[in-house]
C-alpha cells in the first residue's frame, strides 16, 4: 500500500520529522494532502508563521529548514520550537451547518478556511489553540473586515472545514518530535498515580501562591495567549481562593505560606468588608451575595484554626472571637442569619434586596459555613436552623435537581453527619452523588481528552463544561467517598473512587505543566501549574485551580484513597 500522510501512524510521522531535523535524513516520498501550517517559536513567542504549499513531505520539510536557517542567521533569534499542521480532508460547508461542524468541541481538532472574492484566510487547529480563538469569533471578524452581514455570507463566503496532523518539534536542547492532539498530549488514566496527584497539588498550590500581588490582592483571571490579566473580578471566587490558600498552608505547614494567607485575607477584608448597623458583609459592584458573606466568614474561622494549630475545637473559635477579626466575624454571622427564613430557605442577596437567584449555589455555601461553625460551637439553635434548611433544600432539589447544588450541600451535610450521626444526611448525600455520576463523560466523549469532565450534552441547561465545575464536583465526591468507606458501602465507594480518578484525569489534562503544554506561552510564570477552563479554552480563572486543589488535598489526607491506583479501576457503572 502506498504510504500517505493519511495512512501514517503518529509514531512513524514523528520519527520522520525527528530524523529530518536531528540528522537531515530525507523522509520517503509522501504526498501532502493539503497546505502545511508552520509556526516558528522562541521561548513560546511566535516569531513567524506561514502556509507551505509544497506537494510532498520532503519539500515541505526542506522549506521549513530554509526558514529556520534564515531565522538563525539573526543573533539571539534562533527558533527553539516548530508548530506543524499537515492539513487534509477539505470540504465545503453550508452556513446552515456552521454550528454543527464548528462547535467548541472541534476547536483545536479542526481548521477553518474562509474565502470572499480573492481574499482567503485559513486557521489551523493549533493556531486557534495558541490564539484561543473560537470559530464564531473568526467568522465574525472575517465578516466585519469585509463589511458583510450574516445574510450576505450565505451566498458570498465560501466556508471550508479541514482536518490536520499536528506535530510539535522541539529543536533545543535536543530534537524531539511530539504528535499532538488539540495542541497537547492526551493524559491517559493509567499515567496517574498518587505521586502524580501530589505533583499536581504542589504545582497548583505554588501557582496560587504566585498569584498574590505585593498588596495582597489575588489575580482573578488571566489570558495566557495574550499574557495579560483580566480586569474582571468575582468576590465569591476570591474568598474561595483565600479559603484554599488557608488549607494549602495547613497542608504544607510552611510558615511563609501562612504569612501570605494573612496578607491576602487582610487585603480582602480591608477592600471589601462593610458594615451597616449590626450587619457585616462583603460587597463588590454594589452586590452583597449570601455566598460571599458565608465564605468570608468561613475564611475567618479556618484562618483562626490555622493560627491556633487546632481543628474543630472550641478553642480556635474562642481565639477568633478574641482577635481583631472577632467583631467582623460576628457581624458576618448576623447577616447570614438575617438572610435565613423560618421555613429553612435563604434569601441569596442582601443587595439588591429584590434578587433571590443562584439558589443552587449560595444556600449550600451558607450551610457549609453553618455546619463548620456548629462543629466548633455545638449551639443547639444553630443545629435546629441547619435541620430546617436541610429539609427545605432536600425537597427543593428533588423537585428541580441540578448538578451545581450537589457539591456544596454534600460537604455541608457530611460535616453535619460527622457531628450528629443522623442517617438522613448520609442518605441524601448518597442520593445526590449517585444522581450526579451519569453527568460525568467517560465512554461517551467524541475525543478522549474530554474524558472525566462533568458535562451532559443532552442536558445543556446545566451549563457548559468547566475546570471549576469538575473541581467542585470532586470536592463533593471526595466527601461522599469518605462516608461510603466509613459505613462499609463497598460498591458505592468503588464507584465514587473510579469517578474521582477520572475527574483527576480531566484536571491533569487541563493543567499547564511542561514544555508541550506551554509551547505557545511566552510568560510562563503566570501560567505554569494552572488549569485551562476547558481543553479548547485556555483562559485561567482562580477557581479553575482552587476547587480542584481543595479536592486533591482532601484526597491526599485520606489513607485509603492513597492506597488506590486508577490502573485497577474501570469506568464507573452509571
Amino acid at each position: 500500500m502506498t504510504m500517505t500522510l493519511l495512512t501514517l501512524d503518529n509514531a512513524t510521522l514523528a520519527q520522520f520529522l525527528y530524523a529530518f531535523f536531528a540528522h537531515y535524513e530525507t523522509p520517503p516520498a509522501i504526498a501532502c494532502a493539503g497546505p502545511t501550517y508552520v509556526a516558528l517559536r522562541h521561548k513560546g513567542q511566535r516569531q513567524q508563521s506561514s502556509w507551505c504549499y509544497a506537494q510532498t513531505l520532503t519539500e515541505t520539510l526542506q522549506a521549513i529548514r530554509l526558514q529556520l536557517d534564515l531565522k538563525s542567521s539573526a543573533p539571539g533569534s534562533a527558533s527553539d520550537t516548530l508548530e506543524i499542521c499537515l492539513t487534509h480532508c477539505y470540504r465545503q460547508i453550508a452556513l446552515s451547518q456552521f454550528k454543527q461542524v464548528f462547535g467548541n468541541v472541534h476547536r483545536g481538532i479542526r481548521g477553518i478556511e474562509l474565502q470572499y472574492k480573492d481574499h482567503l484566510v485559513r486557521y489551523s487547529p493549533t493556531q486557534m489553540v495558541a490564539s484561543n480563538l473560537s470559530f464564531h469569533k473568526i467568522f465574525e471578524r472575517f465578516l466585519k473586515e469585509h463589511r458583510l452581514n450574516s445574510q450576505d455570507s450565505a451566498q458570498r463566503v465560501v466556508i471550508q472545514a479541514f482536518e490536520a496532523r499536528q506535530v510539535l518539534v522541539q529543536l533545543h536542547p535536543q530534537v524531539m518530535a511530539i504528535p499532538l492532539h488539540r495542541g497537547n498530549r492526551i493524559v491517559s488514566l493509567a499515567a496517574l498515580s498518587i505521586e502524580e496527584v501530589q505533583k499536581m497539588t504542589n504545582s497548583m498550590g505554588q501557582w496560587l501562591l504566585r498569584q498574590l500581588q505585593p498588596d495582597g490582592r489575588m489575580v482573578y483571571k488571566y489570558f495566557p495567549s495574550r499574557g495579560k490579566e483580566s480586569t474582571s473580578n468575582n468576590l465569591i471566587r476570591q474568598f474561595m481562593a483565600t479559603l484554599c490558600l488557608i488549607r494549602y498552608a495547613a497542608h504544607t505547614k510552611q510558615p511563609n505560606h501562612r504569612l501570605l494567607v494573612n496578607h491576602n485575607l487582610a487585603y480582602n477584608i480591608q477592600q471589601f468588608y462593610r458594615q451597616e448597623g449590626d450587619l457585616g458583609f462583603v460587597e463588590y459592584d454594589n452586590k452583597v451575595k449570601l455566598g460571599a458573606v458565608a465564605l468570608a466568614a468561613l475564611c475567618l474561622l479556618e484562618y483562626a484554626e490555622l493560627e491556633a494549630g487546632i481543628e474543630d475545637d472550641q478553642d480556635s473559635l474562642a481565639a477568633l472571637m478574641a482577635s481583631t477579626n472577632g467583631e467582623i466575624f460576628q457581624a458576618l454571622c448576623r447577616t447570614i442569619e438575617h438572610l435565613w427564613q423560618p421555613d429553612g430557605a435563604f434569601r441569596t442577596f442582601l443587595q439588591p434586596c429584590d434578587r433571590n437567584d443562584n439558589q443552587n449555589f449560595y444556600p449550600g455555601e451558607a450551610l457549609l459555613f453553618w455546619a463548620c461553625l456548629y462543629a466548633h460551637s455545638r449551639e443547639p439553635q444553630l443545629l435546629e436552623r441547619c435541620y430546617k434548611s436541610f429539609a427545605y433544600y432536600r425537597h427543593w432539589h428533588r423537585q428541580q435537581p441540578n448538578p451545581a447544588f450537589i457539591p456544596w450541600h454534600t460537604q455541608a451535610y457530611a460535616r453535619l453527619y460527622a457531628a450528629t450521626g443522623d442517617p438522613q444526611f448520609l442518605d441524601f448525600i448518597f442520593e445526590m452523588n449517585d444522581w450526579l455520576l451519569p453527568m460525568q463523560q467517560i465512554d461517551t466523549t467524541p475525543h478522549s481528552d474530554l474524558q472525566g469532565r462533568f458535562y451532559n450534552p443532552a442536558q445543556s441547561e446545566y451549563g457548559p463544561p468547566h475546570a471549576s465545575s469538575t473541581g467542585v464536583y470532586l470536592e463533593g465526591l471526595a466527601a461522599a467517598y469518605d462516608l461510603a468507606l466509613q459505613v462499609g458501602n463497598e460498591e458505592r465507594s468503588q464507584r465514587y473512587e473510579a469517578a474521582i480518578w477520572w475527574g483527576i484525569r480531566s484536571l491533569r489534562q487541563l493543567q499547564f505543566r511542561d514544555a508541550v503544554d506551554l509551547f505557545y506561552i511566552s510568560r510562563r510564570e503566570g501560567v505554569h501549574g494552572s488549569l485551562r477552563t476547558t481543553v479548547y479554552d485556555n483562559v485561567i480563572r482562580i477557581d479553575n485551580v482552587q476547587h480542584g486543589l481543595m479536592a486533591l488535598m482532601r484526597l491526599l489526607q485520606h489513607p485509603q484513597f492513597c492506597q488506590t491506583s486508577p490502573r485497577m479501576k474501570k469506568s464507573p457503572s452509571h
